[in-house]
């Protein structure tokens, strides 16, 4: 049986990836719980350990234009006026997080489905 340079070039690729894989996994075995000491492995693993006080915030995933930032300005509890945006003082914390982003969807992209079931294409 004659096996034609298709079938051996299929072949080695197939070998390239499957070496891949095994590299991939060999490097990142450290990630998994069961390699820590406390679980019969041989890693010391420690929790995160914080620097300072946890701190949250909303992010946008578009450029800056003057709408989004005046949105932004009044979920914040600011006032937009000729000098920019004055007052904007809420924190984000674990709690008003998803009430927070949900005003922000509804300043830029009204009473649509946003927030609802499934967001309608133009919802950022």
């Amino acid at each position: 049986m004659k096996i034609n340079e298709w079938t051996i070039a299929m072949i080695k690729k197939t070998c390239h990836v499957a070496a891949m894989l095994v590299l991939t996994a060999g490097f990142s075995g450290w990630a998994f719980a069961g390699n820590c000491a406390s679980n019969g492995g041989d890693a010391t693993c420690v929790a995160a350990i914080p620097t300072s006080d946890w701190t949250y915030a909303l992010c946008d995933d578009t450029g800056p234009y003057t709408y989004r930032e005046v949105a932004w300005c009044i979920t914040y509890g600011g006032t937009w006026g000729e000098n920019g945006c004055v007052g904007a003082n809420i924190s984000v914390t674990p709690a008003n997080a998803s009430g927070l982003a949900g005003t922000f969807e509804r300043l830029v992209h009204g009473d649509s489905t946003c927030g609802g079931a499934l967001p309608a294409p133009s919802c950022s």
